[in-house]
């Protein structure tokens, strides 16, 4: 193509000259011939320059070529065995082969049209064989066969095939090795995984397969450039079950790779514990926790771990589903209810969830961390240092300084106030709540090394808030504690966590002579491709601790592409959050994301309700918090309308929703001067019957009040009350139990 493209420009230059020299007299032309012939040299030696193709990259472009042709397979097996035959005789030939990755793309073609033909003659064992002892075989060849074997339901082959590649990159490590973005190597350790799983009267041992994969422990950081890695990839089990094995083998893969999880779970616990403190997906840690609790279950000599346990809590905590960690703390109390010190930890950390459970004023989750601090905490002192760090963790939650300050004078000893994990949760709670003179006394009392990376993040976004922001400080602390080793104060020194990714990037956005040109991933080294979880993480992060909505517009704008509806949830829910943020900028944001994904690739194309479901939920619980904020009926239509389209997309609104619309209708009645107009009523019923249809458990202190407001509530949803609900309701509107739903949704 690009020789036809030359001569053809060549051909119209000499078109135009020949042209030209009609209108020129012949006399006055004279011909340089030594002139003529430099030129032509010239020309012969720009020829020689020319890149020719290599030999093998020729052989694979003819190969490929006859493969789109739709050439019969046997003849282009045939004539690629030819090729390879010719290459070999060639000086160094079985080197270039084996370095080449020219023929690497004809040959995955190849395969699959082995595997897809239903006229093909070739097995595709056959090939990989062939190009094996060619030295031509790469990952990706081996995950195609490996992948055909085990969904045509033949674990043992795929067993063989793991055996002979353990064999070709112990040999040649660096196919083993991500080419262009993709692990080919982790697909076929989690096929092998998969198919030690499907073996006739198999029942899994951990030890037997890290013997079969040669597999490091999960904890083993040791690695060079040219090692692999084959440890179990624990989290590549259930998705290569879904998609690759028979639907008939489904169940009996699932109940082996439960098997398999726990007993790995066993044996690697600081990995599942950094697992479960970096998730970001709900549905994954729920499942965790499924197959955790299950296995627990089945096998009667094993105990549950308290660390895991209370790790649980945190997770669901840190996921917005703090109900679904009361539940984790219901199962597990029977296990631990015999060992003090495992439910002294179980106690503390149910302090900071009873924190976290919707409440209709700050005030009453107070009162809940000090019921839970008084009857299970201090009824059993000896008090652990552990149980004052969460006591401050749980007030922190309450956005109350004056609890906090409380706490420090009334509750904590003399003795243990010098004790650094208590001092260090004091600070970062005093720190974070933002009044000037209990500040710079915390200041004051800053130990010279600071252990915590919450107080550590505390400090930083201290001096980000100062008049005048002052970069030489803030760097200084940055290095001091998330810097590269290779200072003296290496010991102290840590990875950042995304809180401190989030508070670096607005640091240098803040600091920054170009903030128009400021790239925001690139300034705290995060990939969006391979990085998107951990890009999600500190986006939200960096939500909550910019000030205003600008900064955050900026970073989407640099995050747009490609486009992404958890993205998009982001830039939705920041409109709402933040107080110079725009309900009509949110709803352009939904609009924009309707038509992008209705038109991807430029055609017409259907979008997925599970993607609209969350955005949906955004724009009902911001205009909510609205209406709450401004203590106004006029978003009411708002909320119904988005509400209504999720009867649209046959969906409902996720159960943390419904759960703020109940509790803004409810407060919305209550604090109005004038009742509620008609249609106003209507959408309130229409949301009710909503809720009784689904069997929704609802916040009965809430319904009642809609009630006594006029509404008609169905009395389905009322529930009757106990003594013990009545004296709750005198002293709180939303009891604790009363989150609903959430964790029906979450299992």
């Amino acid at each position: 193509m690009l020789r036809n493209s030359t001569l053809l420009r060549t051909s119209l230059r000499g078109l135009s000259s020949a042209k030209t020299l009609r209108n020129v007299n012949a006399a006055e032309i004279s011909f340089d011939y030594k002139e003529n012939d430099t030129n032509l040299e010239k020309q012969a030696k720009k020829d020689d320059e020319r890149p020719r193709v290599h030999p093998v990259s020729a052989l694979g472009i003819i190969l490929n070529q006859e493969l789109k042709d739709n050439k019969d397979i046997g003849d282009v097996y045939t004539k690629f065995n030819e090729g390879v035959a010719k290459l070999k005789t060639a000086k160094n030939g079985e080197e270039r082969l084996q370095n080449s990755y020219g023929l690497t793309s004809v040959i995955s073609r190849m395969l699959q049209t082995s595997i897809v033909d239903k006229e093909s003659k070739v097995d595709p064992y056959e090939i990989l064989n062939n190009i094996c002892d060619s030295h031509l075989a790469r990952s990706q060849h081996f995950l195609i066969v490996m992948k055909y074997f085990l969904s045509s339901k033949l674990p043992q082959d795929v067993m063989s095939l793991w055996i002979k590649y353990l064999g070709l990159i112990t040999e040649n490590p660096s196919i083993a090795l991500p080419y262009r973005g993709r692990n080919t190597h982790k697909d076929i350790l989690a096929i092998t995984t998969v198919a030690y799983l499907l073996l006739p009267n198999n029942t899994p041992d951990i030890n037997v397969l890290n013997q079969i994969l040669q597999a490091k422990g999960a904890n083993d950081a040791s690695s060079a450039l040219t090692s692999f890695d084959n440890s179990i990839p624990i989290t590549l089990i259930r998705p290569t079950i879904f998609q690759m094995v028979n639907k008939k083998d489904i169940p009996t893969a699932l109940k082996n790779s439960d098997n398999l999880l726990f007993q790995y779970i066993s044996q690697n616990k600081d990995w599942f514990k950094r697992e479960l403190s970096e998730g970001t997906d709900l549905k994954v840690t729920a499942n965790y926790y499924d197959i955790y609790k299950g296995s627990i279950a089945e096998v009667s000599e094993s105990a549950p771990d308290v660390g895991i346990v209370t790790k649980f809590m945190e997770s669901f905590v840190s996921l917005n589903r703090p109900n679904v960690a009361v539940k984790v703390y219901n199962d597990f109390k029977p296990s631990f209810k015999d060992n003090a010190e495992d439910m002294a930890l179980l106690n503390d950390e149910l302090l900071v969830i009873v924190a976290h459970l919707q409440s209709n004023s700050n005030i009453y989750r107070a009162t809940r961390i000090q019921a839970i601090w008084n009857s299970l905490i201090t009824a059993n002192e000896p008090i652990a240092p552990h149980s004052y760090v969460k006591l401050f963790d749980a007030l922190l939650v309450t956005k109350n300084i004056d609890e906090v300050e409380s706490a420090w004078e009334n509750e904590v000893p003399v003795a243990l106030k010098k004790n650094q994990d208590i001092l260090e949760a004091y600070l970062n709670a005093v720190l974070r709540l933002g009044r000037f003179k209990p500040q710079e006394k915390a200041l004051a009392m800053l130990p010279t090394n600071i252990r915590s990376s919450e107080l550590i993040n505390a400090v930083l976004l201290k001096v980000l808030a100062e008049p005048e922001f002052k970069f030489d400080k803030f760097s200084k602390i940055l290095d001091k504690y998330y810097g590269s080793p290779g200072s003296n104060d290496d010991q102290i020194k840590r990875l950042p966590n995304h809180e401190a990714l989030a508070i670096k990037m607005f640091g240098n956005y803040v600091g920054s002579a170009d903030r128009p040109n400021f790239k925001f991933l690139n300034s705290v080294g995060i990939n969006p491709r391979s990085d998107f979880l951990r890009q999600q993480r500190i986006v939200d992060d960096f939500i909550s601790i910019s000030p205003s909505i600008e900064p955050i517009r900026a970073l989407f704008a640099e995050i747009r592409e490609p486009i992404n509806s958890k993205k998009y949830k982001q830039a939705i829910d920041a409109e709402f959050a933040k107080r110079d943020g725009s309900a009509a900028d949110a709803e352009a944001l939904f609009r924009e994301y309707l038509d992008r994904s209705a038109n991807v690739g430029g055609s017409k194309s259907e979008i997925k309700a599970q993607f609209i479901r969350g955005l949906i939920d955004s724009m009902i619980v911001g205009f909510c918090n609205i209406s709450v904020r401004e203590r106004s009926l006029r978003y009411m239509s708002k909320i119904h309308e988005y509400y209504s389209l999720m009867g649209e997309i046959n969906s409902h609104a996720a159960n943390t929703t419904d759960v703020a619309m109940l509790h803004t209708y409810a407060t919305l009645v209550r604090i109005q001067k004038e009742k509620i107009n008609e249609p106003e009523k209507k959408y309130i019923t229409e949301f009710l019957s909503a809720l009784e249809k689904r069997k929704f458990y609802a916040n009965q202190g809430e319904l009642r009040t809609l009630k006594f407001e006029g509404i008609s509530v169905p009395e389905s949803l009322l529930k009757k009350r106990t003594a013990k609900a009545k004296k709750t309701e005198k002293t709180e509107e939303t009891p604790a139990t009363e989150a609903s739903g959430a964790p029906q949704e979450a299992a």
